[in-house]
């Protein structure tokens, strides 16, 4: 019993080639050979690929969506290289079956013809729950878009997918890319569609310096590794007591409830990694920025805080433990 990968018509007497089609679709959807993949890029794509592209027309992808896919050929080709995971290639067969699991790191090109047939009815829909590869699929291309500059369009994009789909390593990537979107575009009112906590120390800080150009006592609790301050113990055990020493030191030392973030040539500072993208075909998947940390004033005033709210916190307790040992007897 022979199966077309394509139309998916099953005969037992179906004469299917090499490349898994029968007659009639190879006649209008003919495959390249793996040996000459360069003929995909084609300016002109071949007649399977005018059906194919037919086909998903058809499939009503909505316009918002379909602006965000890259294509290696035909009409709305865009893009010129096989490394873009989600990069549509309309010579490949798109066919029915047994879709099977992606794989890690999943790819339009690996796809069997029956998930990219799966794929491709997700994008009219990206609400749709999926197995996450399909989803990861498309936002890989979304991070290309970004990388390119393409902020606004790709932000309620990011949105949508980060409210359907929860799978917490999925999660971690688009809260980063909305971030690093409100950083680039300076749009205060991005900041309410993600978690800031859940940012690296680095992208927490520049949008931070970016958009407050302060520091709470609870900000700098939360980035003391920057400084190198080690002695965590009354940060994490007695978090409560220590933020209300380390506010009361910033009022002492600065006369400020907030610590102040004062940058005298922001140009002499490096810079450093701050937000990572999923996509390995990326030039670029770390994206730096300005190194606030690296201004010695900063670095020695916010482990000067650390350091003495510490000593403080660790002198309060002693005297409580005495008191109330004391009250015993």
């Amino acid at each position: 019993m022979s199966k077309c990968l394509s139309c998916g018509k099953i005969g037992l007497f179906l004469k299917i080639n090499k490349q898994g089609l029968c007659k009639k679709c190879f006649s209008i959807e003919e495959t390249s050979s793996s040996s000459n993949t360069k003929k995909h890029l084609s300016d002109k794509p071949k007649q399977g690929a005018n059906l194919t592209f037919h086909r998903i027309k058809q499939k009503k992808i909505p316009n918002e969506i379909f602006e965000l896919l890259w294509f290696t050929n035909g009409k709305y080709k865009n893009y010129n290289f096989q490394d873009e995971p989600s990069a549509i290639n309309l010579s490949l067969p798109i066919g029915h079956g047994i879709t099977g699991e992606l794989g890690y790191y999943p790819s339009y090109s690996n796809m069997s013809p029956a998930q990219r047939n799966k794929y491709l009815n997700w994008l009219t829909d990206i609400s749709q729950p999926v197995e996450i590869g399909y989803v990861f699929t498309f936002y890989y291309g979304l991070e290309r878009f970004i990388s390119n500059g393409d902020y606004e369009k790709v932000f309620p994009i990011l949105l949508k997918l980060k409210k359907y789909h929860k799978n917490s390593s999925f999660q971690f990537y688009t809260n980063s890319a909305l971030a690093l979107i409100a950083l680039k575009t300076e749009k205060v009112e991005y900041l309410n569609y993600f978690d800031i906590d859940t940012l690296s120390d680095n992208a927490f800080l520049a949008l931070k310096f970016s958009f407050n150009h302060y520091l709470t006592p609870k900000d700098i609790m939360k980035i003391h590794k920057l400084v190198n301050f080690t002695n965590t113990r009354y940060i994490k055990n007695e978090a409560e007591l220590f933020q209300n020493i380390l506010s009361k030191k910033i009022k002492e030392d600065f006369n400020s409830e907030y610590y102040i973030i004062k940058i005298k040539n922001e140009h002499s500072l490096g810079t450093v990694g701050a937000f990572l993208l999923g996509n390995i075909s990326l030039y670029e998947r770390e994206i730096k920025v300005i190194d606030i940390i690296s201004d010695k004033n900063i670095y020695n005033d916010l482990y000067s805080l650390l350091s003495e709210t510490h000593e403080e916190t660790k002198l309060f307790l002693k005297r409580k433990r005495k008191t109330n040992k004391e009250k015993k007897f």
